[in-house]
């Protein structure tokens, strides 16, 4: 039973969720028409500091909730109250940072797209507790619909923006009406009367304070090359390198972010059964990794047809990038589940071990790659680190399950060869395939190179898993999701 919940609940959220970022894909695709490179560059440095302050003020507040028996009202006015002083905080720390910022990067820009950023955070810690109700039920759509609302108003806001405007303050806009609509959705969809509680912070504390630290290392990671990247080789190539990543991250990884909390939910009732657990483990690492890295490889072969097409020819120079990075970011769909893992088992401190490994391998590598090699050097950089951590992660999960590595490995071997038939397939449909000018033959040749790629993985996929005697995986899963809706 439990197991339905969480996948039901995984595809709302993911169904909701691939809504929202092909809104932001379509977003990305007009607007890259209206602004520069050095536009989109400025708007990164600015919610890198934005993200950095949300990050150093972090507390899960829901994943609390969850895992604890029951959910009372002191529990509701207690996260409430520690959410409201967190918005607060965090909008006082972008204003009192603006200033210092924008003189070290040398752009008085900066300090006035802090400030108008910090409304976002400010107004999103009014979001009702409420929400954790269904949460804990294993049940994830009102969380998606506040999310997409949210996302929904942010597409018109910088769509809208571009168009008028035609500056960066297009991309500023989105930024803060995201969250402002999400937040205040939620008293629409789990309605709740504010109340200020005190009482039950110290609970929610316990439980968090690993994760919050992992959190803050998690943004710094994240966030710290984009500072040193647009210090060294300027914002036009930040521009680049950032929408690099961010387009990478669109189309694979950000896809799988909301089957996390689903997967929390789920493990954290199996917690104590460990067979049960490995099993969960093994099988939704399986399924997130067939279905999802198919679709970040087919990005990095198609993107130098894809890119110039949708972006214009001023983006080109960032498809090398994209060549580095997508590939290892579909990777890490074998590691998406260990988050889950290890905050269901009660190992929260893990979890600031990873992000630390990860900020000392990465930071380094790619900065000094950066500046003695340029920029697709630091693009490598990130990508070789992001390898190593991947299989650091995955011996991590095996120590913890008691299962090994070659096992994760094995359980996606058909994935395996399934991905290298279809980045074969791309590969030669697009060197066969003319270029031509006209806009129209251009999209009609990438949705070819698209089909033979897709067709290619299905095929090699699937006939796989019939000569292995189709074994229980992905492929079952798949197989047994298509049957219950034709029946439906």
């Amino acid at each position: 039973m439990i197991g339905n919940k969480v996948s039901r609940s995984a595809l709302f959220m993911v169904a909701a969720q691939g809504l929202a970022k092909g809104l932001d894909f379509i977003a990305v695709l007009i607007v890259a028409r209206f602004l520069t490179p050095e536009d989109f560059g400025l708007v990164a440095l600015a919610s890198s500091v934005m993200l950095i302050a949300n990050s150093l003020t972090e507390v899960p507040v829901a994943e609390a909730l969850i895992r604890g028996e029951t959910i009372s009202e002191d529990d509701l006015g207690s996260a409430f109250t520690l959410t409201l002083l967190r918005g607060i905080g965090i909008a006082a720390i972008l204003w009192l940072v603006a200033e210092p910022i924008a003189y070290w990067l040398d752009d008085p820009r900066l300090a006035e797209v802090i400030r108008v950023l910090a409304i976002g955070p400010l107004i999103q810690g009014l979001a009702s507790p409420g929400i954790a109700h269904s949460l804990k039920s294993v049940n994830f759509r009102l969380l998606a619909l506040s999310q997409l609302a949210g996302k929904v108003a942010a597409f018109a806001a910088i769509v809208i923006g571009a168009i008028v405007l035609q500056s960066y303050w297009a991309l500023v806009a989105g930024l803060v009406v995201n969250p402002v609509v999400a937040g205040l959705s939620t008293h629409v969809l789990a309605p709740w009367r504010p109340r200020l509680r005190l009482n039950r912070i110290g609970v929610i504390f316990a439980f968090s304070g690993w994760i919050t630290l992992s959190r803050m290392v998690f943004t710094l990671n994240m966030q710290m090359d984009r500072f040193f990247v647009g210090a060294i080789l300027g914002k036009a190539k930040l521009g680049q390198y950032s929408m690099a990543g961010d387009l990478s991250s669109m189309v694979t990884y950000t896809l799988a972010q909301p089957i996390m909390q689903p997967l929390f939910a789920g493990f954290s009732t199996m917690h104590d059964d460990r067979d049960h657990l490995r099993q969960a483990y093994l099988r939704g690492q399986q399924i997130l990794f067939t279905v999802i890295a198919p679709i970040g490889f087919l990005f990095a072969v198609l993107s130098s047809r894809f890119i110039p097409l949708a972006l214009g020819e001023a983006w080109r120079p960032m498809v090398p990038l994209i060549w580095w990075l997508a590939p290892v970011i579909s990777l890490q769909m074998l590691t998406i589940p260990t988050q889950s893992l290890v905050m269901a088992m009660g190992r929260p401190r893990l979890l600031l071990v990873r992000e630390t490994l990860q900020l000392l391998l990465r930071l380094p590598a790619t900065l000094a790659a950066a500046w003695f090699f340029g920029l697709v050097a630091a693009a490598a950089a990130r990508a070789i680190a992001s390898t190593v951590m991947i299989l650091w992660l995955m011996g991590l999960a095996s120590n913890l399950l008691a299962t090994s590595v070659w096992v994760q490995l094995r359980g996606c071997a058909r994935s395996f060869v399934a991905l290298a038939a279809l980045v074969g397939a791309s590969l030669a449909a697009d060197l066969a395939l003319p270029t031509g000018s006209n806009v129209g033959m251009q999209l009609l040749w990438l949705s070819a190179c698209v089909a033979t790629g897709l067709f290619t993985y299905l095929v090699v996929l699937f006939g796989g898993w019939h000569l292995t005697g189709r074994p229980e995986g992905a492929e079952s899963w798949i197989v047994g999701k298509l049957v219950r809706r034709l029946r439906a």
